[in-house]
């Protein structure tokens, strides 16, 4: 990290930040399980549910290995074409000379790997945030947003959740708690499992 960096290691011997005794700013710890984060906040523009102690939905995302052969993903594909009332958000095929990763996210997350098992497919299972870009957001802006606190984007792709004509990002981080806590302070929504659900009618 560059010097400029407001994280500081509960392990390296970097003495904390003083705080600041002001009504307007302080300088608080967030632990995130693997490191101590200073954050300086505004107290009086951060809503009480968008603070430190909130804690973002996740939407699980199914890794599905295959072997490059032809129809493999065919046949896959199929098991959930059986089932009624279950579909897919989304797909996201990643190619190498011997196997591929299918991702996958489904409207029945459980469902979904309950089938895969049974028919002998190898996965396996990933959180992620799903993302909702509201009318004057991009997806620029949204990687930005977490690129700007030093987060790594491990991957992202789009999705189709909940009502027509919503633009959605599924995204990767390597700490998904602290990656929803500054989303939501940027006025980004952040989406569950049940919100992949399209409400009756649409």
């Amino acid at each position: 990290p560059s010097p400029q960096s407001n994280r500081q290691s509960s392990t390296s011997g970097t003495s904390r930040p003083a705080a600041l005794d002001s009504d307007s700013f302080r300088i608080l710890p967030l632990h995130t399980g693997r490191r101590l984060l200073y954050l300086g906040l505004r107290m009086s523009a951060l809503p009480p549910e968008t603070g430190l102690g909130y804690t973002p939905p996740v939407v699980r995302q199914l890794s599905v290995f295959l072997e490059n052969k032809v129809g493999r993903l065919h046949d896959m594909l199929e098991v959930f074409q059986r089932e009624p009332g279950l579909e897919l958000c989304a797909i996201s095929v990643l190619e190498a000379s011997e196997h591929s990763v299918v991702r996958l996210i489904s409207t029945n997350i459980k469902l979904a790997s309950d089938l895969l098992k049974e028919d002998g497919w190898a996965f396996t299972a990933t959180d992620l945030l799903v993302v909702r870009l509201q009318p004057g957001q991009t997806i620029e802006g949204l990687c930005l947003a977490l690129l700007s606190v030093e987060l790594n984007l491990r991957f992202a792709y789009p999705l189709m959740a909940g009502r027509v004509n919503e633009a959605t990002m599924a995204i990767s981080v390597d700490d998904h708690v602290f990656a929803g806590q500054v989303l939501r302070r940027r006025g980004f929504d952040l989406l569950g499992e049940a919100d992949l659900v399209p409400p009756p009618g649409d």
